[in-house]
């Protein structure tokens, strides 16, 4: 039986904001931990075009002119569906929705709201998934995302970067 192939476009966290969420995703949900680094989705699975691999790879080589980091505030972590917790971004998201149509064009009428997962609900609720655990991020996070990645999954395995490219 062939296993679902998933490709998204991803913002992951760089180091120094990395440590700090991570450290409170291994507690609140650490099945979603396990699967994939914390993030901001740029593109989801369901939005890509059907395109060539090579296609695919070329449009995330953006020219020189192009690039710049892409910086976001995120209010501190919020109840989702169920048992899941996200920080939704509280930044004007006009340079993440151009950066998404400059990749993708054809997503031009497309917005999508940027978030950091930290519990995901279609995981169990983990023992650690409580108020007290998300104290750590109450105030916020400002963060300077200097890289995009192409990722995959493949069935219910953890997520492999495929390609990186700097924004910068």
């Amino acid at each position: 039986m062939m296993q679902k192939v998933r490709h998204q476009i991803t913002l992951f966290l760089p180091e120094a904001a990395s440590q700090l969420v991570e450290s409170v995703r291994a507690v609140v949900d650490p099945v979603q931990a396990s699967l994939i680094r914390a993030h901001v989705t740029l593109v989801r699975d369901d939005e890509l075009p059907q395109i060539s691999p090579e296609t695919f790879t070329a449009r995330l080589d953006l020219p020189i002119d192009q690039r710049s980091p892409l910086e976001l505030t995120f209010a501190g972590p919020s109840p989702s569906v169920d048992h899941g917790i996200l920080m939704h971004c509280a930044s004007e998201l006009a340079e993440f929705q151009a950066l998404r149509c400059r990749l993708f064009p054809e997503l031009q009428s497309k917005s999508m709201k940027a978030h950091i997962t930290l519990a995901h609900p279609r995981n169990p609720k983990a023992a650690g998934n409580s108020p007290q655990n998300l104290r750590p991020l109450a105030n916020g996070l400002t963060i300077k995302f200097r890289q995009l990645a192409l990722i995959q999954q493949t069935g219910g395995q953890p997520w492999v970067t495929l390609k990186t490219v700097d924004l910068f």
